[in-house]
């Protein structure tokens, strides 16, 4: 990859860089978040909580300068890290794999804090709900065996809302059978990305039965 400020394509030997660690899952824990990805098989890694305004590197990058990519998470294990940090609305993370003479950036992501919809709720075969201040976007999951588990659960159907196509039909219709457990996370956009709330409180779920 192209040099980007710390990072560069081949500061050191190929054969002296560990493979990029491939998933990073950011969870919350309590007032904490939980960093989980799996643990290198030689070498080890570290996660790293970048500084606002910076965007993580691509998988693959390489690392001259961690430094510039924040200060790294307390380790509580194998493929394990917990920052204590209070998050702002979006936090960023990367897993890096720390070679002998460089670092190798792996999967990054997000832990997204929003105010949540409220007053979830079905009528009519629609779903309607109070939109939080500023929010105009809102991903919808669900599923018909178990609420869904987060924004990327991947056993639950998953839509996109925008406020003015809820307007339009005065809510979302919903075709689905029931019984239909549903979640609203709230969206936000920053430098043209879309960033999903990690969770979805008890006033922004309900079960279509």
């Amino acid at each position: 990859p192209a040099a980007v400020g710390g990072e560069s394509a081949c500061p050191a030997a190929a054969a002296d860089l560990p493979p990029p660690v491939p998933t990073l899952l950011a969870a919350p824990y309590g007032r904490r978040i939980r960093l989980v990805y799996p643990p290198p098989t030689t070498g080890r890694a570290e996660v790293r909580r970048l500084p606002e305004g910076i965007h993580p590197p691509l998988p693959g990058t390489v690392v001259d300068d961690a430094d510039r990519l924040g200060v790294p998470v307390p380790a509580m294990g194998p493929g394990l890290a917990v920052d204590a940090h209070q998050a702002a609305a979006v936090t960023d993370y990367v897993v890096l794999s720390i070679g002998r003479t460089a670092a190798v950036a792996g999967a990054s992501s997000a832990y997204v804090r929003l105010p949540a919809a409220s007053g979830l709720h079905w009528s009519e075969g629609m779903l309607r709900w109070t939109w939080p201040p500023g929010c105009t976007e809102v991903v919808v999951l669900s599923r018909a065996d178990a609420p869904p588990a987060g924004p990327d659960d991947p056993l639950a159907s998953r839509r996109k809302v925008t406020n003015t196509r809820y307007e339009l039909d005065a809510g979302l219709p919903v075709a689905e059978p029931a019984p239909l457990h549903v979640a609203v996370f709230a969206c936000i956009r920053r430098a043209d990305r879309l960033y999903v709330a990690s969770e979805a409180s008890a006033t922004a779920r309900t079960t279509i039965t």
